[in-house]
């Protein structure tokens, strides 16, 4: 890990934009975190749901190298951290809902909940993993 930071360092737009891009093909892919509105088997869930978290986990841990945390600003990078986390799960979900237009799938998975709950999940576990990383590079 102690790599990634020194490159972060030394690059921070590259770092910045491998995140941007990374959180893009998660919000993609990983969508949805867990879906409310139809019923999988639970294998098909936990499946999901834990791919997603590994997912989001990682990007947290390129996000601490990106976005790292400056004395007395702790409330403003996290501001910041969760609207770049929204905009590139938001952008994700824009490019699966087009991947998929015209599908039955997107009745059921684009609904309002399903939105949401990844939304909140997504922002909580790069929230988490971000803290995380900092702890152990300090």
């Amino acid at each position: 890990m102690g790599k990634a930071f020194e490159a972060g360092a030394s690059h921070p737009k590259a770092l910045l934009c491998a995140a941007l891009v990374l959180g893009v093909f998660f919000g993609c892919f990983a969508f949805p975190v867990f879906n409310l509105t139809k019923d999988f088997s639970l294998d098909i869930r936990l499946l999901t749901l834990s791919t997603a978290v590994l997912a989001y986990y990682e990007l947290g841990i390129i996000e601490a190298a990106a976005f790292p945390l400056r004395k007395g600003a702790a409330a403003k990078t996290v501001l910041t951290l969760l609207g770049f986390n929204c905009i590139h799960i938001l952008a994700g979900m824009g490019c699966r809902y087009l991947l998929e237009y015209g599908e039955v799938s997107n009745t059921y998975n684009f609904t309002v909940p399903n939105m949401a709950l990844h939304l909140l999940a997504a922002n909580a576990v790069c929230l988490v993993s971000w803290y995380h990383a900092l702890g152990k590079r300090s």
